[in-house]
């Protein structure tokens, strides 16, 4: 960045920013759990921008809806009149900014209200679009774990790494709405390919309804893709051990963004009877989500930050994470603020304040590159879309998670970190049977009949070298038995002198 040495602003820009978010803890973009986060990410803006920064964060919610189901059902509403209620106060503003943490609760109302108003928007959301469309959205920035278009270069990565070209979608249609439009997302991506064989199912997994499908996918794929919450998730890999499906020539690949305790159970472990049965059935499972040390390692760049977040929601928000919490939005939120912060200080610096009323303009400046914040590197891509490193997981013998795959955020490519401990040691799963789904692969049936043919032939050799040797060994017996009974005399016999050319047929030998 070059800076001017002449600045053409000479006061701190005032930034506005409205965030929508979920009032109560149940979910992972709810203001306990991001809240902090934003509040941490403040402090440090201050810090360490105070001289042409001061940002103000506006929290948007409504403790009168419990879920984000109920919440999405207003947020047009919620959005449109908390704007225009106090419209005074975002003109006399430099800048408004608008942000969100969570797909189901606001990602529509916030994007859809913030591109009306050519104004930027931070948000961590793929739930009805995708934000590399900038024609349609260009003022959207994704600061997200979960867009859609990583999430799809992601899952193909996988199967071009293991050369899968053969896949069953099922999405559960008991989650929240959100894993099945990722589903049908990656479904319709997939099927634009010419080597894939993809098929989409749409189950309700928590009734049982995936008895029939799990019959149905052994006849034509071994790589099954479940989309949909994590607690029923194990209910229908227990039906597929019952199935004889999880020996290992099978790959079950799910996706789990966070790791935490407000979004289900992530592991085989429920403390009942079928622990051991899980166990095993989940040691055929990829499970593709975030790097969730980022936080939690002493010695990880962002371990301060976690504890910080961690105070802070404990102090201001009466919240306590779990030990074992991911805190994978709060790392969203914490980062969306500190980047824009970046962002809005080089525009100072550049004398480039025009782009503070021009949110098409300003949202370029975050594209294409690398911003070093206090959780380590994240890099946007050309459209303006976070690039998460993602991390393919596979559980090993023990029942623990193990990383195996890593994504790259600049190549957007998977990378082995290691083999999974795969339960029958063949690793990969062949993409396909060696004869074919239905055991009549052309190959099988050539390489089958020929073998057959082989094996006729060899059985009548045999057949043949046997009786030739019972016959000799019968004719044998006979001649030694003759002999024998008659052992001092012998009869005449035809012999012929070579040198003399004579015929002695008539001589007798007498033995005395």
């Amino acid at each position: 960045m070059m800076e001017n040495s002449t600045l053409t602003w000479t006061r701190p820009v005032r930034v506005e920013v409205i965030t929508m978010l979920l009032f109560y803890p149940n979910s992972m973009g709810a203001l306990p759990l991001t809240g902090p986060a934003y509040d941490t990410a403040l402090d440090d803006i201050k810090k360490t921008y105070s001289a042409t920064l001061t940002v103000t964060n506006n929290l948007l919610t409504d403790p009168r809806y419990a879920t984000c189901n109920e919440w999405s059902t207003d947020t047009d509403r919620a959005i449109a009149e908390y704007y225009f209620r106090h419209e005074t106060r975002w003109n006399s503003a430099d800048i408004l900014v608008f942000a969100g943490s969570h797909s189901d609760c606001n990602a529509k109302s916030l994007v859809y209200f913030a591109t009306q108003l050519r104004r930027l928007v931070l948000s961590s959301i793929f739930a009805f679009a995708s934000s590399s469309d900038k024609t349609k959205w260009p003022t959207w920035i994704s600061v997200s774990s979960d867009s859609l278009d990583i999430l799809a270069q992601t899952h193909l990565s996988l199967l071009v790494t293991y050369n899968w070209t053969s896949l069953s979608i099922i999405c559960d249609t008991s989650s929240p709405s959100t894993y099945c439009f990722l589903a049908g997302n990656l479904y319709s991506r997939l099927t634009l390919r010419t080597n894939f064989r993809v098929t989409l199912s749409e189950v309700n997994v928590t009734a049982g309804g995936y008895m029939d499908f799990l019959h149905k996918t052994t006849t034509h794929s071994r790589v099954i893709l479940y989309s949909g919450h994590s607690t029923p998730f194990r209910s229908f890999m227990l039906a597929a051990r019952s199935l004889n499906l999880t020996n290992g020539e099978y790959v079950f690949v799910t996706f789990w963004p966070f790791r935490s305790p407000t979004s289900g159970n992530f592991t085989w472990q429920f403390f009942d009877e079928f622990d051991e049965e899980a166990r095993q059935a989940y040691r055929v499972i990829l499970a593709l989500g975030m790097d969730n040390g980022q936080f939690q390692d002493p010695k990880s760049k962002g371990y301060d930050v976690g504890q910080r977040c961690r105070r802070t929601a404990k102090d201001r928000y009466n919240y306590s994470y779990a030990k074992d919490d991911a805190m994978a939005r709060a790392a969203n939120a914490y980062t969306s603020f500190m980047i824009l912060a970046e962002v809005l200080h080089e525009v100072v610096l550049t004398n480039q304040t025009e782009l503070l009323s021009d949110g098409p303009g300003l949202a370029k400046k975050f594209f294409n590159r690398t911003f070093q914040t206090e959780i380590g590197d994240m890099r946007m891509s050309s459209s303006g879309e976070l690039q998460i490193p993602y991390i393919v997981s596979a559980f090993d013998r023990e029942g623990t998670y193990q990383s195996v795959m890593v994504r790259n955020p600049v190549t957007g490519r998977l990378e082995i970190l290691t083999e999974p401990q795969w339960p029958n040691s063949v690793w990969p799963p062949a993409n396909r049977p060696r004869c074919g789904y239905d055991g009549r692969n052309r190959i099988c049936g050539v390489e089958g009949s020929s073998r057959t043919v082989v094996g006729i032939a060899c059985t009548v050799s045999i057949l043949a070298v046997c009786t030739f040797l019972l016959v000799f060994r019968t004719l044998r017996q006979r001649s030694l038995q003759k002999a024998g009974s008659n052992w001092w005399q012998l009869d005449d016999v035809d012999l012929y002198d070579n040198d003399r050319g004579v015929s002695l047929s008539q001589t007798r030998l007498v033995l005395e």
